[in-house]
């Protein structure tokens, strides 16, 4: 019998779903021929597009190239890794993943799950503490919060008591090491006394709104203001983005994220109808923090306080977002306002008008950067090679010459100057510089030659076909990268990647061929490509009669004819 952990949960589940139920979940699907189709999740289009073969379980979007199977949809869909997805997707088909585990992912993830379990424990005793108080209903109340935000970010109070919550999770049956290590009490001379105490309480959940940390604030003008309990084998604050449950579905609607300062921010904006608005965790905006973003948009509005400290954040972060490739504006609020004290004050057409009014990285620069013309252009071509995107880059450029009166290749000068991490316009510098776009691997409208990708086809969706069609040609007669690749996989029963799955998943869904002609239609491709091959060798042997001679016999036998003998 095979153990469980040499199980493969991914086809186990597969076994036990249908692709076309799975997406049934999040697209309106009806029947198109052998494949069913429907309006593509992941872009705007009126047409449909979006197809899913049932047969070899797979998706594809013609209109905006993305594909491959179920656990490729709702990794897209839900903007989650493939071990988040593939969880995601055994629970749905009634398997227990902890099961296909090692002994020591097991042990991590029931260390994990203790965890879990303290953080929504002591948010449930915090909530309740909040009810009990009355100072700190009315400290809620006099920040203009309303019970149904408060309920929706799941605010509570932590009593002024030393150990308040280390001994009601005591009495709950979780061990002293288990809450010291879930960072919401510590360790004392006289046993544990709780991180946060006479603060209101603001859980710090995960993308899918579970507890993994606690945000405190104080009722009065005692430092720190703010107090967040330690990062755990739950909760890492670099990579944590406040409110990220509740704003991702309004991110991906709106198509971009607005950054604010705190937790306050948050909330005010939430209830103001700015739903896709999230804040970093007391900290800078960092990497991490955009990479996890990426997942759900690439264009951002960062909205800080038009003093000093705002405008030195706003800076920071800026530059952080441009290095991720991000399309990013600033919107600069009036000196000592922030989003929660401006919503309050002015309302939603205020907060609106800054957004509206958000200045472009080359704008930011100009405006807020003290100093003469030169060191104002030299720090604005300093932000310019920041960025990552070659074509931002290039745009950037543009507006800087533009709006800071000067020429484009007095910039691109001092930008070679000044040595930046990428060089403008060309090839990377340096070792840690991202790929460029020769670089990166070809999606589907990489397949060049279309006998090619017919071929591909046919071998990808006859796979009894594939034993007749190795016996007349190899992967290396196949000219173009990506084909020769998925084709030499194919042959060797190779697993894919994600970009190569996408292609082969538009393959499936439009093969180009009937099922009855497909050894006809395979024998006419690889005729067309070997008479490619023999034109190209002609063109390079001009001037060699013996050998032009031999490539036009070899061409005329060809063209004169000959079929692959099936099985």
């Amino acid at each position: 019998m095979q153990s469980p952990g040499k199980k493969n949960l991914l086809e186990d589940v597969k076994s036990r779903l249908d692709i076309v139920s799975v997406i049934g979940d999040y697209v309106s699907l009806k029947k198109a021929g052998s494949n069913y189709s429907g309006l593509c999740p992941f872009h705007n289009e009126k047409t449909p597009s979006f197809m899913v073969n049932p047969e070899k379980q797979v998706f594809h979007c013609f209109g905006c190239g993305v594909g491959g199977d179920m656990a490729a949809f709702v990794m897209k869909y839900e903007s989650m890794e493939f071990p988040e997805a593939l969880k995601f997707l055994a629970v749905k088909a009634g398997l227990d993943p902890e099961e296909y585990s090692s002994g020591f992912d097991k042990r991590q993830a029931d260390e994990k799950k203790d965890l879990k379990e303290i953080m929504a424990e002591a948010c449930r005793f915090y909530s309740s503490a909040l009810q009990k108080s009355q100072p700190a209903l009315q400290y809620i109340k006099n920040r203009g919060i309303s019970p149904e935000s408060a309920k929706e970010f799941m605010l509570g109070y932590a009593p002024p008591e030393w150990g308040a919550l280390a001994a009601h999770l005591a009495r709950k049956g979780f061990s002293p090491e288990k809450i010291i290590r879930a960072g919401v009490s510590k360790k004392g001379q006289n046993g544990l006394f709780d991180m946060l105490r006479n603060r209101i309480v603001f859980p710090i959940t995960d993308s899918y709104g579970a507890p993994v940390a606690l945000g405190g604030r104080v009722m009065d003008a005692s430092l720190p203001k703010y107090l967040n309990t330690p990062e755990t084998a739950l909760f890492k604050k670099g990579q944590t983005l406040y409110g990220m449950s509740l704003a991702k579905d309004a991110v991906r609607a709106e198509g971009n994220a607005i950054l604010s300062e705190g937790n306050l921010d948050v909330i005010m904006c939430h209830q103001n109808g700015f739903k896709n608005v999230i804040a970093p965790m007391g900290t800078a905006l960092t990497a991490a923090h955009m990479k996890f973003l990426k997942r759900y948009t690439s264009k951002i509005f960062l909205v800080f306080d038009g003093d000093n400290a705002g405008i030195n954040a706003a800076r920071r972060s800026l530059g952080i977002a441009l290095e991720q490739e991000f399309e990013i504006k600033v919107a600069l609020l009036p000196s000592g306002e922030d989003p929660d004290s401006l919503l309050r004050k002015s309302g939603a057409s205020a907060f609106r008008l800054a957004l509206d009014n958000a200045l472009s990285p080359v704008e930011f620069v100009l405006k807020t950067f003290k100093g003469t013309r030169t060191e104002v252009l030299r720090e604005a071509v300093h932000m310019v090679g920041l960025a990552a995107d070659p074509i931002m880059k290039e745009e950037l450029v543009r507006e800087l010459a533009d709006k800071g009166r000067t020429s484009e290749d007095a910039i691109r000068r001092e930008l070679a100057r000044v040595g930046q991490k990428r060089s403008y316009g060309g090839r990377p510098t340096g070792p840690d510089v991202s790929k460029t776009a020769e670089q990166k691997p070809a999606g589907p409208a990489g397949i060049r030659y279309k006998e090619e990708k017919l071929l591909l086809s046919i071998f990808y969706n006859q796979p009894d076909k594939r034993g007749a069609i190795l016996k007349d040609m190899s992967s290396e007669e196949l000219e173009d990268p990506v084909a020769r690749g998925l084709f030499s996989k194919m042959a060797r029963a190779e697993a894919f990647t994600a970009e190569e799955q996408a292609v082969l998943s538009a393959l499936a869904v439009a093969p180009g061929f009937e099922p009855d002609d497909a050894l006809a239609a395979a024998s006419d491709c690889i005729k067309k490509l070997r008479v490619r091959a023999i034109n190209k060798k002609m063109a390079e042997a001009r001037g060699d009669a013996a050998l032009l001679k031999k490539l036009i016999m070899q061409k005329k036998a060809l063209t004169g004819g000959r079929t692959i003998n099936g099985e």
